[in-house]
């Protein structure tokens, strides 16, 4: 075997560059709990803490820069092309200013994007040295190998002891809530509460109704794991680089061979038993790209690759357009594989047609769900967080320049991989033992799985056994995982890019920080040899840090300060109501949180469900139900894309209806429902209660053509094996009775 094939060219830049420190160590901590943090979160605001500590990491460059006497900063193309990616995501944001749209999530998302940004910038200039590139690369084998155990013991073990607590948790909860509703809690049913709630924090059991049925659907029929994420998808793309990675220190390494093959079963074990199949796919591919690689390397055939891809876009598209023209021929039933084809085919043209309605900003930012259930096709069922392909995620939240950036990103990187030269050097990257955490990157994730443990216990009093599961197994890793015969090719690095990229183009994910943090890892990794074009100087070290200080302010005053108040005067406000107190101080609460955060729309949300509750306990009290239709308006307002808002009035509407049989109620109910089916037009629910609520406002037109769409869902449904949008017995036999007419 020879050694030109496991080596990577490296420059080493300014002396003083191998001796850095805290940035390494940092940033270590910062990706660490990028990773042990559900991915698919940031857009609700989860993890602004984490990018508001990111946006420090220019100030530690400043002083790196100072302290060190680094001569050059690196920066060149890649740089270029995720900054025009962080600009695109707040172009869109001020376009969504004039068109509408949710103000909030937008915010939370640019600035996730620009901390990607400061993360990256700092990466390429702490990867300077050899011994740095190697520690980041087994810095992310690390976590790819503790995700994969912690997914196998959720797929053969975890799950059913989850189950069994549930329930257990789920009889105790929700005779608390009942309580609460009734007469109130005591103090110490109040603790009670609390524990359970951060109890269900802690398993990710999501509280509210919806979301809830479909975590228990899933816990009872599904043994997929997803690791510390909420995704299977989202851990697929990990264990397939992860798989890449070993498999080349596999063959290559003589060093722990078994403990690499054990490493390497283990993710693919795991890659198996998450039944994502984009991720397995892109494995093959990878698996595909090495044999080739190492074929053509000894054959010294220059232009294989290009013929390669080209090859495999030729096939992938005749693939897609046969999946387009013969998607009626097809027996969907009879295959998963090939229903999952068809969805994405429909998420992908429903995508389509929003992209061309809005081609330069997309949807906004954190804002493509509400805009793509306008698009939704009858036959689809999910309402889809993303559209499942990276081009089209970025084009939605990141409008046109954002693609194009991206686009030039993925074209520089094939063209590399093209283009590297078959005589790569003769330093290899090594992995010596050096003593136990060493190694700034591998101490600071230490650091970080005990900092975030030890936040989880004081904040919320739940003890996370998998973060401590992960604390001791990092040290251990760090051991096993070296190996001074592991050697890695800048031609392997860009393969595992390569299968990422193959990942998202089927699955999304290009929208959530963790998953681009991992590619960009990979990508600065890569691109450390290549010449930087910046020299340091005292001005420039100022800017930087000067830069870091107004970005790191601004985030606050507009994003993370606004987010903690609100969630902190919403936890209030649902202490006292669950406590018992006076009507008039829990609304004053809520009041407080709604002026905290003139763009959120959920305080308004939860006022306008805190009013409907008070109206069902004296339903002669109708301002307060005018209070809660006050409030979802107000909601609406500053989410203006989404239907929910609107169908919550109309369900209120309608059971104010049952109540008083008053027929204004109905004719409110059916004006809110119409509302709600502009903006998510082929829902069942929706088209059923509005036929309802037109037939009970003496509408007969209109509830016997409305009840007719709503039989066409419910029979389009069955055909496509979409339970959960299939109608009642009850209400189907209602909705034949309106489509039937008068007798």
């Amino acid at each position: 075997m020879g050694t030109s094939r496991a080596s990577i060219q490296l420059t080493e830049n300014s002396e003083g560059d191998d001796h850095w420190f805290w940035l390494p160590m940092c940033l270590g901590a910062l990706l660490t709990w990028r990773w042990m943090l559900p991915v698919e979160s940031a857009v609700l605001g989860e993890t602004l803490w984490i990018a508001q500590l990111s946006l420090l990491l220019p100030i530690i460059c400043a002083v790196s820069f100072w302290k060190y006497r680094t001569k050059a900063i690196i920066w060149n193309r890649w740089d270029t092309c995720l900054w025009l990616v962080v600009i695109g995501h707040w172009c869109s944001l001020v376009w969504l200013f004039n068109s509408g749209g949710q103000l909030r999530s937008a915010f939370n998302l640019c600035w996730e994007w620009t901390a990607i940004g400061c993360t990256f910038f700092s990466l390429r200039q702490s990867l300077r040295s050899q011994e740095s590139r190697s520690d980041l690369i087994r810095l992310l084998m690390i976590v790819g190998v503790c995700m994969a155990g912690l997914g196998l013991w959720q797929h053969f073990v975890s799950y059913r002891w989850v189950l069994a607590d549930y329930q257990t948790l789920q009889q105790e909860y929700d005779g608390l809530m009942e309580k609460a509703d009734s007469r109130g809690l005591s103090r110490f049913e109040q603790e009670q509460l609390r524990s359970l709630q951060a109890d269900f924090q802690g398993m990710n059991i999501p509280l509210d109704g919806s979301s809830r049925e479909v975590f228990e659907r899933r816990l009872a029929d599904n043994r997929q794991p997803v690791g510390k994420w909420a995704l299977t998808n989202s851990l697929g793309g990990l264990l397939a680089v992860l798989v890449i990675l070993l498999a080349v220190v596999v063959r290559n390494g003589d060093g722990r061979r078994s403990v690499m093959i054990a490493c390497l079963l283990l993710g693919l074990v795991c890659l198996w038993a998450t039944h994502s199949r984009t991720a397995q796919v892109a494995t093959l591919i990878g698996f595909i790209l090495l044999a080739i690689e190492r074929w053509a390397l000894e054959s010294r055939i220059r232009y294989w690759r290009l013929g390669l891809l080209m090859s495999v876009a030729v096939v992938g598209a005749a693939a897609i357009l046969w999946g387009i023209n013969g998607i009626e021929e097809i027996d969907f039933d009879s295959n998963f594989a090939l229903r999952s084809l068809q969805f994405r085919l429909q998420y992908w043209v429903a995508s389509l047609q929003a992209m061309f309605d809005a081609p330069l900003f997309g949807t906004g930012p954190g804002n493509f769900r509400q805009v793509y259930l306008h698009y939704k096709l009858a036959a689809s069922s999910e309402q889809i967080a993303d559209p499942h392909n990276a081009f089209l995620d970025v084009w939605a939240n990141g409008g046109l320049l954002a693609l194009l950036s991206t686009v030039v990103a993925c074209l520089l990187l094939l063209r590399k991989y093209f283009d590297s030269p078959r005589k790569l050097g003769e330093t290899s990257v090594e992995m010596p033992f050096l003593g136990w955490l060493s190694s700034p990157w591998i101490l600071g994730a230490e650091i970080g799985l005990v900092g975030l443990f030890l936040a989880e216990l004081v904040m919320t009093g739940y003890v996370d056994r998998e973060l401590i599961a992960f604390a001791i197994a990092v040290p251990i890793l760090d051991v096993l995982l070296t190996t001074p015969s592991a050697k890695l090719s800048p031609a392997v690095l860009m393969i595992c890019s390569i299968v990422l990229g193959v990942h998202l183009m089927g699955a999304g994910g290009m929208e959530m920080p963790g998953t681009v943090l991992f590619g960009l890892c990979l990508i600065a990794t890569v691109s450390a040899g290549e010449r930087s074009c910046c020299a340091v100087s005292i001005s420039k070290q100022i800017m930087l840090f000067g830069a870091g200080i107004v970005i790191t302010c601004c985030m606050w005053i507009t994003t993370t300060g606004p987010v903690r108040n609100v969630q902190r005067l919403m936890k209030l406000a649902q202490r006292d109501m669950y406590a018992g107190k006076r009507v008039s101080f829990v609304r004053k609460t809520f009041l407080q949180a709604t002026e905290a955060d003139s763009y959120d729309p959920e305080p308004w949300r939860l006022l306008g469900e805190f009013e409907f509750t008070v109206w069902q306990a004296d339903p002669d009290q109708r301002t307060a139900l005018k209070r809660a239709e006050d409030a979802w308006t107000q909601a609406s307002e500053r989410d203006p894309q989404s239907y929910r808002d609107h169908f919550r009035q109309a369900e209120a509407s309608w059971y104010a209806f049952q109540q008083s049989e008053n027929i204004e109620d109905a004719i409110r109910a059916e004006q809110f429902y119409e509302q709600a089916d502009q903006k998510m037009p082929f829902d069942g629910r929706i088209l059923s209660g509005w036929a309802l609520a037109a037939d009970a406002a003496e509408m007969p037109k209109k509830s016997q053509s409305t009840a007719k769409k709503a039989i066409e869902i419910h029979e389009l449904s069955l055909r496509n094996g979409h339970w959960e949008k299939m109608l009642s017995e009850e209400k189907f036999e209602e909705m034949r009775r309106i489509a039937a007419g008068p007798e």
